[in-house]
């Protein structure tokens, strides 16, 4: 919402997204207080790393802060995460200044690490020739690390923080 109203901005047309209305209602349907963290669905109770990753891109406003998000992921770490996951946990942690967590998780021998020990010269589809069954060896998703290694902002990819369109 946030890149598509930047863009409309630029184009001189009105912004098709109101950003606080959407957080809103994202925060009374998704978010449990008692948790601090947010569920995967409507009805439901249970908080998975992933609808927790979205969140913590977005920046949305939480009472008490990131604190169950980021214990969150430092419990569960990558090992519930995939390809699609991982970006969202890593740009995340970036934008919530976690810079330590975030460097941590692309040094742990079980991620990247591991596809190097396996001989990879490309990035996997997962962090292990057998964490799937048809996992291409091919797979430039996870090659995101290297731009957090040479110093490249999300931000100068996702656009300003969602957050700051208030």
């Amino acid at each position: 919402m946030s890149a598509v109203n930047r863009a409309a901005r630029l184009l001189g047309v009105s912004e098709p997204y109101d950003y606080c209305a959407a957080a809103d209602a994202y925060m009374r349907t998704f978010y449990r207080p008692a948790s601090g963290l947010f569920a995967d669905t409507a009805d439901s109770a249970h908080t998975a790393i992933g609808s927790n990753a979205f969140a913590l891109l977005l920046d949305l406003p939480l009472p008490d802060g990131n604190g169950a998000i980021l214990e969150l992921i430092r419990q569960k770490r990558l090992n519930a995460s995939n390809l699609f996951v991982s970006p969202l946990i890593l740009f995340g942690l970036f934008r919530a200044g976690q810079t330590d967590l975030l460097y941590d998780l692309l040094c742990d021998r079980n991620y990247w690490l591991r596809m190097l020990a396996e001989g990879a010269t490309t990035t996997f589809e997962a962090f292990g020739k057998d964490r799937k069954w048809n996992t291409s060896l091919c797979h430039t998703m996870f090659a995101l690390p290297v731009a957090f290694l040479c110093g490249w902002s999300p931000d100068d990819y996702l656009g300003a923080c969602p957050a700051s369109e208030s």
